[in-house]
């Protein structure tokens, strides 16, 4: 297809494999590309169109507020649940190298 469909006020869809158009390109992954020319609010309509490609509402909210220059400290892990996260990591990888 080339292009992800998220309705916003564009010319061109803002997320392209097409970047010819672009006037500050910014590549994501894959070979797809974001116009980070915009204002707030388009990356914000972008941001909301996120979720209809599976992106979970609190990485949404969480991108949402990064690209408002807010405060994302709410969405990081406790110490303690930073600690258990480790933990779980390491039990992963002995479980793996047995």
């Amino acid at each position: 297809m080339g292009w992800l469909y998220i309705p916003c006020a564009y010319s061109q869809p803002p997320i392209s494999k097409n970047r010819l158009w672009m006037e500050k390109p910014r590549e994501l992954f894959d070979g797809w590309y974001f116009e980070s020319c915009t204002s707030l609010i388009q990356k914000q309509e972008v941001l909301q169109g996120s979720r209809k490609v599976g992106l979970s509402a609190s990485f949404v909210s969480c991108a949402d507020d990064f690209v408002a220059d807010k405060n994302v400290l709410k969405y990081l892990p406790r110490e303690e649940e930073q600690n258990q996260i480790i933990a779980r990591f390491k039990e992963q990888e002995t479980d793996e190298n047995t």
